[in-house]
């Protein structure tokens, strides 16, 4: 029988795996560290809000429409809900601006319409109680195809234009709490040729605009956690050459965004180049005698000292988000010589080891999905169906998605490492006894509701508690 969604053992699993102690406020009390805490794992709304033509660059061509350009389906709350239900905590949702959603181009002015669509899918997100990033995507690459110019002149043009963009969405989501977050770019390219002290300053640049804009707006952006990205958002440049975060005048309230899909030869290549061969097999136990050069050269230790480079962040307190990642599965059966079972094997493996990896060293994993049910694909779920993608339909030999299954067995393995860096005994989280609170103070509970006018009650449970705005914990 054709399954749509995981067997109840699985969903069991899912729902248990990544259970935790959800003492979040929303009072923009949590600085970046405090607030990456609730976020992992993380999903992508991909193909949808991003997607669209860049031939419509400062045009409103794009509608309502452009949502369902890339993919068949409008995103709904039960799409929504049905991520949640699979243990995500987090959706990023890439997002177009000036590709197809200006209504006046000579002022960059935001269509209200698709803005509205954005911020109803972030309601979305916020009913189902996750956190959400909104980023400027692509965007028709606008500015992220800049970087063959990085003189004053464009640089200057440039952040004025992006000033125009964030001031408009800051100002529209200035009242939401600390669970959206704005991440100002996508994957910055970076020109060949170009130096990498011209690239990075041109990028710091941009993003210090977004920084600066964002905060001036005022309100809850004042104290709202902002993520920017490392050099194309490339593990070895960021490592390499991104050096210090940019300025911001909240303290503590940056993440830094980079994304993997390595091997690319494994994870994301379509056809055979000369620089390079598809890769099906990839891992220790994973690969096929007799593949050749159909094995990947890289395995699991590879993957593992890549994440590793960025604790050079995370070990500094600093985030750093795994804004996309993901590996190809792709039909192998009809290829002589290949093994379907082996190739599906394989990519569920690169994703458990994926994302337990990230989470143990600091990084908020966020799954790219395409909701494409043919191959190759990066899809988990079939939004058509509000379900999850069923491998069988192409594969008889695993009957569930196993690239969630992946996801779900790395979150639940990453957890313990994960949590050394972000849960509250380690963030600097106040840990006060209900004897140091003074008896004639107000103390609320995590919803916002009056606990007690004198302190603490001796008999109240263990657990958080507000009291002047900041968490106490009663122990």
């Amino acid at each position: 029988m054709k399954r749509t969604l995981l067997s109840a053992a699985l969903l069991a699993l899912s729902l248990s795996s990544f259970a935790i102690d959800d003492n979040r406020i929303t009072t923009m009390d949590l600085n970046a560290q405090q607030l990456a805490y609730y976020m992992a794992p993380g999903w992508n709304l991909g193909n949808t809000m991003e997607a669209g033509s860049n031939t419509n660059l400062d045009t409103n061509k794009g509608g309502l429409a452009a949502e369902t350009a890339w993919q068949s389906t409008k995103t709904t709350q039960g799409i929504i809900d049905m991520v949640k239900a699979q243990g995500f905590k987090s959706i990023r949702i890439p997002c177009s601006w000036v590709m197809g959603h200006i209504s006046d181009a000579a002022t960059t002015q935001i269509d209200a319409a698709w803005m509205a669509r954005v911020k109803e899918i972030v309601d979305y997100a916020i009913k189902a109680d996750m956190y959400v990033i909104i980023n400027d995507h692509w965007d028709g690459g606008w500015l992220e195809d800049s970087f063959k110019d990085v003189s004053e002149a464009t640089v200057s043009k440039n952040s004025a234009k992006l000033a125009v963009i964030w001031k408009q969405i800051a100002e529209e989501f200035k009242d939401y709490d600390e669970r959206l977050l704005f991440a100002g770019l996508n994957e910055p390219a970076h020109s060949s040729g170009l130096a990498a002290s011209a690239y990075v300053q041109a990028l710091k640049t941009y993003e210090e605009t977004f920084i600066k804009t964002v905060r001036a707006t005022g309100g809850n952006n004042a104290k709202r956690v902002l993520i920017v990205q490392g050099p194309a958002t490339s593990i070895d440049d960021t490592y390499n050459a991104f050096g210090e975060m940019p300025s911001d005048e909240a303290e503590k309230r940056l993440m830094l965004e980079i994304h993997s899909y390595d091997p690319w030869t494994f994870c994301g290549l379509e056809q055979d180049e000369s620089w390079g061969k598809m890769q099906y097999y990839w891992g220790t136990d994973h690969t096929l005698s007799g593949a050749g050069n159909r094995n990947a050269t890289s395995n699991e230790k590879d993957l593992l000292t890549l994440f590793q480079k960025m604790k050079k962040y995370t070990d500094a307190g600093i985030p750093v988000v795994m804004g996309e990642y993901g590996a190809n599965h792709r039909n192998v059966k009809s290829i002589k010589g290949q093994n379907q079972k082996k190739h599906d094997e394989a990519v569920a493996f690169w994703y458990e080891k994926a994302t337990r990896y990230a989470m143990e060293c600091g990084m908020i994993p966020f799954a790219w999905d395409l909701n494409y049910t043919g191959y190759p694909t990066f899809s988990l779920f079939d939004r058509s169906k509000e379900a999850v993608l069923d491998w069988s339909s192409s594969s008889t030999n695993i009957k569930v998605n196993g690239a969630l299954e992946g996801i779900q067995k790395g979150a639940e393995a990453g957890r313990e490492g994960y949590n050394k860096y972000y849960a509250p005994s380690s963030t600097g989280i106040q840990n006060v006894s209900q004897e140091k609170i003074p008896s004639n103070e107000i103390v609320y509970n995590l919803q916002g509701m009056k606990v007690a006018e004198d302190g603490i009650p001796k008999n109240a449970p263990k657990g958080i508690y507000i009291y002047k705005g900041k968490k106490i914990v009663q122990y």
